[in-house]
């Protein structure tokens, strides 16, 4: 019984015995958190990054594939790491991409607002430019790139995206922010929504040629593309930042008291409230707008 509680079936006779798939994402889980944790208050900058980047190549090696030879081992870093042409092509995609949707949001909901929105800068910007930019490769690298595709059925030829896994993982992403200020439960809604949101390039645009698009590939399977990492990472991170930028609380957390002060929505419900877009009802319907768009135009790139 414990045997099939914390290990896999053998794929092959003589194969090394691995844990399922939903212990290794907790090992992995648990150790970065932790980590990343004591770095915080250490005061280390942008230590979510580097510490998921740490705990998911060891676990990709240690954990995923232990039976695997190094030099034919798959690696989900590799394709999450901003090193390749066709990465940054993705970002500025998927960039590209979620501006039209915080420009139109805030075209319908501009005159809402109090004050009404503007565009000043000051040098405090650049702060949000880098920290947003690596925050938003943390959070997709742990849970579009090592969760979804552990619970995908990572690193086996045979792995699928499937929608429960994407739903899964998309929890977990809500899950998170659990504790974050003037949080509630549909705002807990609308953070799965933009988890299924995220996942939609990293389903979609990974079945696209893997000569073409993706990093790495292994008798291990086929992993994410660059491409489609790029393109997660950069709806995620023009997400967060337009919001800034629009002076709109981002998750609840005002990131912008010394850029200028947050704006104040006049109908919580609509608007979010405190918690921001993702808090509303707007959110809901911009979030919904947008997977169905991409889910459209995604699968008009993959099949074109």
């Amino acid at each position: 019984l414990l045997h099939r509680l914390y290990l896999e079936p053998q794929h092959s006779p003589g194969s090394v015995l691995r844990l399922r798939a939903g212990w290794r994402i907790f090992f992995q889980l648990s150790i970065s958190y932790l980590l990343n944790g004591s770095l915080k208050l250490l005061g280390v900058p942008y230590s979510g990054v580097f510490v998921t980047l740490l705990t998911v190549y060891l676990a990709e090696r240690h954990l995923d594939m232990p039976d695997t030879p190094p030099s034919s081992k798959t690696s989900i870093v590799q394709a999450w790491l901003p090193i390749t042409s066709l990465w940054w092509r993705g970002f500025v995609g998927g960039s590209f991409f979620a501006s039209v949707m915080m420009v139109t949001y805030s075209h319908m909901m501009g005159s809402l607002y109090t004050p009404p929105l503007s565009w000043t800068l000051s040098p405090d910007g650049l702060r949000w430019v880098i920290g947003w930019f690596m925050h938003a490769i943390h959070e997709e690298m742990q849970f579009r790139g090592y969760i979804l595709q552990c619970l995908s059925g990572f690193p086996h030829p045979t792995m699928r995206y499937s929608f429960a896994a994407c739903l899964v993982s998309s929890v977990l992403f809500s899950f998170i922010h659990v504790l974050n200020p003037h949080i509630t439960a549909l705002a807990l809604f609308n953070l799965v929504l933009l988890g299924m949101f995220f996942s939609i390039p990293i389903v979609l645009l990974s079945r696209l040629s893997p000569a073409k698009h993706t990093t790495t590939t292994s008798s291990s399977g086929m992993i994410a593309s660059s491409l489609s990492c790029g393109f997660a990472v950069g709806l995620h991170y023009m997400w967060n930042m337009a919001q800034t930028a629009l002076a709109i609380p981002v998750s609840g957390v005002c990131t912008t008291s010394s850029w200028r002060a947050c704006a104040s929505p006049q109908d919580p419900l609509v608007q979010g409230g405190s918690f921001g877009l993702e808090g509303g009802l707007a959110g809901a319907t911009t979030i919904t707008t947008g997977i169905v768009v991409l889910c459209t135009l995604c699968k008009w790139h993959v099949n074109r």
